[in-house]
């Protein structure tokens, strides 16, 4: 792991790798649903009973929208929960910036120390999103109010995305 960088004490990392690895206290698991249902959501990366799964997300209501946070078990993933998100409907900077507003303010309101974010788009949208999200991590960390060390890891499943966010995290956050 290369791409890392400590901020006002937030520690802004990136994975390369299977997030089903990647031990953490919150994975987030975007899906490219959109403002569906809570069936639509993928249930299969938990490999919990669906029953059980299903009941859980339905306590929590019928519909989600692009932003919004489902929490979950994580069943045999090495987290502590699962985080389910709809990816906006369409990828540009404002509907990043957004998203990852709401992921991170929800994130904010807990007392776990470590995130896992997934990147959203498509394979093209790379470059956008990473451009785009790492200011959004900035202000996070300027507003930031708790005081505890605290974790935010992006978890890219190509060395090509890698690359694309590692140039960004660097650009954006330069070393001391």
């Amino acid at each position: 792991m290369l791409g890392l960088r400590l901020i006002n004490g937030v520690q802004v990392d990136l994975y390369q790798g299977d997030v089903k690895s990647f031990s953490c206290d919150i994975l987030l698991v975007a899906s490219k649903t959109t403002a569906s249902t809570l069936e639509d959501l993928n249930s299969s990366i938990l490999d919990l009973d669906r029953a059980v799964f299903m009941t859980e997300l339905q306590s929590m209501g019928t519909q989600l929208f692009a932003g919004e946070v489902v929490t979950t078990q994580s069943g045999r993933l090495p987290a502590e929960s699962v985080w389910h998100v709809i990816e906006p409907a369409e990828i540009t900077k404002e509907s990043v910036q957004k998203f990852y507003t709401k992921c991170l303010d929800a994130y904010s309101k807990t007392n776990v120390r470590h995130i896992v974010l997934p990147v959203i788009g498509a394979e093209g949208d790379a470059g956008l999103v990473s451009t785009t999200v790492m200011p959004v991590i900035a202000k996070f960390v300027e507003t930031l109010e708790q005081k505890k060390l605290l974790r935010i890891t992006f978890v890219l499943d190509s060395l090509e995305n890698y690359n694309i966010f590692q140039t960004s995290l660097f650009t954006t956050f330069k070393e001391d």
